[in-house]
């Protein structure tokens, strides 16, 4: 109820990107901003596990204020 997520290759919340030329899994190393934050509905993030730098492809949208998620 709270977000969107998509992006996920395989369809299931476990994919992630792979660099089709190298055959790698690529990802995104968590980049965060003191003015950038959950706040509002409508932003949108990379999606990760708990692991800080584990964003790859997929990404939400938030449907309502997530401060919780900021930083």
């Amino acid at each position: 109820n709270w977000v969107i997520q998509g992006g996920d290759p395989n369809g299931n919340g476990t994919g992630h990107f792979v660099d089709p030329a190298s055959g790698q899994t690529r990802f995104i190393r968590l980049e965060t901003h003191p003015a950038l934050n959950h706040n509002q509905a409508g932003t949108v993030a990379m999606a990760r596990s708990q692991d800080r730098n584990s964003a790859s492809c997929q990404f939400y949208i938030t449907k309502s204020p997530m401060a919780q998620l900021n930083g």
